[in-house]
């Protein structure tokens, strides 16, 4: 599970393991504003069983309105006016590894 908040203008996203509330994780992003939309993909590291878990992407959106995908585009810009005035790519995915000192969910706690 994914939640942000603004703290100083700033985008603090924390991430929860859905299995294991108590495995959270938090990261400070780019502002908001100057970047453009964007995937991110967490992919959880077990260090005791080696397996990992990946989670669903994640698509974080931005408040540009030359984003195409920002759901501060106007709604009345498409077409080839849109193509020459605003983004049509996303960013690159955001990707974190969080590492586990413990067994995945589905060894649980079981020695291998």
């Amino acid at each position: 599970m994914y939640k942000g908040v603004y703290l100083g203008g700033r985008l603090v996203v924390t991430t929860t393991h859905p299995e294991h509330p108590a495995h959270t994780y938090t990261h400070l992003c780019k502002d908001r504003i100057s970047t453009m939309c964007y995937l991110r993909q967490v992919c959880y590291v077990y260090e005791r069983c080696g397996h990992v878990y990946p989670m669903p992407d994640q698509e974080v959106k931005c408040d540009n309105p030359r984003c195409r995908f920002s759901p501060m585009h106007p709604k009345n810009c498409h077409g080839a006016t849109c193509k020459q005035t605003c983004k049509q790519y996303r960013q690159h995915p955001q990707q974190y590894s969080p590492q586990i000192a413990g067994y995945c969910p589905g060894c649980g706690g079981q020695s291998h």
